[in-house]
Formats: C-alpha cells, structure tokens, sequence
C-alpha cells in the first residue's frame, strides 16, 4: 500500500469514462515518476458497476493499483427543512440562458471536495492526495515526483499558479462575509489574510496537491462543516475552488502554500504550464468576470 493517492470522482456516464481513460493514459505517459509514489482511487456513485468494464488500465509494470469508492452525492439530510425546501433542481447558470443549469449532482461534488473527501475512511491510510478531474489530462511531466516534492518541503497545498482564476459574482454571493465569519470563530492565526481575498478568487482545483492531515484537522473541517449548513453548495453553488482558495489563504503560512514546479502541463478547459506566471486565459477569464460576462 502506497502513502499517497490520486483521487478522481467519476459519473456512471460513457463520457466520463472516455474522458478517464484518456487521463489514466496520461498519467502513464508522463508522470511515471509521480504515480510510482501512488495509489489512484476512483470516487462514485451507487450505480457505477456496469461502467467498471469500460475503463482502460494501462498495462505498464509501473501503473498505480487502482481502488473504488462508492459515495452518495445526494443532498445531505441534516439540512434544515428551510433549505432543503428552497433547492433547486437545477441553478441557473449565470451567463448562459440555454444551459440547463447545474444539477443536485454537481452542486454535491463541490460539497464533497470542499471537505467531506478528507473523512473518506478509504484515505486515511494516506499522506498527500493529488485530485484531478476525469478531463484532466497531462501533456508533459517534469521527470520527478510530485509528492516527493512535496513531502521534501513539507507543504500542505500545492498549486499550477498559472491557474489561479476568478468565479463568477453570481456563483460567490455571501461567501466571503459567510466565509470569514467563521474563519474569526476559529481565532485562526492567519485570519487577516482573509480579509484581503477577493470573493472570486479560486484555485484551479482540477489539479491540486493537498496534505490530508490538514484537510482531515478540526480546523478546516469546521469551516467546511459550518458553510455547509449554511447550504451554500446548493442555495448558491459555492464551489470548492473559492473555498479552497480563502480556507488555504486564510490558515496556512506562505511557505507551506506552495506553487508546483516547472515543467508539468496540463489541459482542462485550456493548457495551463506550471512555469508560468500567468496563462492567457486566466487573464480573459479575470477581466470577463469583472464585467460579468463569463
């Protein structure tokens, strides 16, 4: 059994399943060194078996095992009857009128990956997670392991700096006020640091290396827990990017908050270089989300 995991959450859909197979593809072209540190373990719902047949294991001597890990993404039954009567099936999107919104099942992931995954039973065995989405797909690696590294500078967050983005105003109302309010509570040491993050502000969490310890700590599971009762993930799509971004801004020092090094790309709704300051479509999306047209 490995000390680290690559986690994935992937839909009992055949797009989902063509979209992982080109990842797991990816990992064994150019991350051997990283995955030679790993376990990879696939987060699903109920009805997924039929699926498990269509995934494509590459064959190499050094591919990761893989496990599952069955999960329920419905809404959570300790919502007060308030807010589970004010759920919409699906939340509008905000600036595109012929989408049809985003789903139970959507909202749920975001919930599940703002802090219910770190209380997995299945990952408390390990020490550092890299999450990566089923359309996460890597390109070029820099020839050595990413939990080395990160374990080598004992980080609690790992980062593509390049990849840093802002959500959407409509998707982030109330979050930073609600966010901060329970940030004080906790007398965190780093609070004021809070203060100074744009609501919008998010990292890329499609590719992101996280030292379980901390997410599993009292700490960052109250602040999940709080904003969770507020029913935030469901009443205003909260995602877990824009949680991510002020929980780590907010509690952990700087030189434990670290961005990846170069030499790793990696695609997901565009091509993102861990060598670079900035991408050209973190700066469209920056200035489209100031006018309110992402």
């Amino acid at each position: 059994m490995k000390e680290n995991a690559i986690i994935i959450l992937v839909r009992g859909s055949l797009h989902d399943i063509q979209e992982l197979n080109c990842c797991l593809a990816s990992l064994n072209l150019h991350l051997k060194e990283t995955i030679l540190d790993a376990d990879i373990v696939l987060f699903h719902e109920s009805h997924f078996e039929p699926y498990k047949s269509q995934i494509v294991i590459p064959t190499s001597e050094y591919f990761p095992t893989v496990y599952y890990s069955e999960i329920n993404l419905e809404i959570p039954g300790n919502y007060s009857p308030k807010i589970k009567k004010s759920i919409l099936s699906y939340y509008p999107h905000p600036t595109d009128n012929k989408h049809p919104g985003f789903s139970i099942g959507y909202r749920s992931m975001c919930r599940f990956f703002s802090g219910e995954v770190f209380m997995s039973p299945n990952l408390q065995k390990y020490s550092y997670l890299i999450r990566l989405d089923t359309d996460s797909s890597f390109s070029k690696g820099a020839g050595f392991s990413l939990f080395q590294w990160a374990n080598q500078h004992k980080i609690k967050y790992g980062f593509i700096k390049s990849a840093i983005q802002w959500d959407h105003p409509l998707v982030s109302e109330s979050f930073k006020k609600t966010a901060l309010r329970i940030l004080f509570s906790l007398k965190i040491k780093y609070f004021i640091r809070g203060l100074l993050v744009p609501s919008e502000r998010m990292y890329y969490t499609n590719f992101e290396i996280m030292y379980l310890p901390f997410f599993a700590s009292n700490n960052w599971q109250h602040f999940f827990r709080k904003i969770d009762l507020t029913g935030g993930f469901y009443l205003r799509r909260w995602g877990d990017a824009i949680i991510r971004y002020m929980g780590v801004k907010s509690m952990v020092c700087k030189k434990e908050r670290m961005e990846i090094p170069s030499g790793f790309i990696y695609e997901h709704g565009g091509t993102f270089d861990s060598g670079a300051k900035l991408s050209r479509r973190t700066y469209i999306l920056k200035n489209q989300n100031r006018l309110g047209k992402h």
